[in-house]
């Protein structure tokens, strides 16, 4: 039986990770492709270490509006207490 390529294999693993699969599973199915069980470990262990960076990424989507607001925020708090205690310094 004639293996199927790295990256084919690494494909298979890491659509089945994200379709919730176990690792057990996964290694059933790679190992039905002909791998040996060492083989189709590192390769689950690349793809769970390939879909945890990815879905990494995925968390931190917006657009920054609450950096915005905490630095504008403290910009004026910094300038009210400047008002009300006669500090030497204002920012702008």
């Amino acid at each position: 039986m004639e293996k199927p390529n790295t990256l084919e294999l690494y494909r298979i693993a890491t659509s089945m990770k994200k379709e919730g699969k176990t690792d057990y599973d996964i290694e059933q199915a790679l190992l039905m492709k002909g791998l040996d069980q060492d083989e189709a470990r590192k390769v689950i262990s690349r793809a769970n270490a390939t879909t945890v960076s990815a879905s990494g990424q995925n968390e931190e989507k917006g657009n920054g509006a609450w950096g915005w607001l905490l630095w504008l925020g403290l910009l004026g708090l910094v300038n009210l207490l400047s008002y009300l205690f006669d500090w030497s310094f204002w920012i702008y």
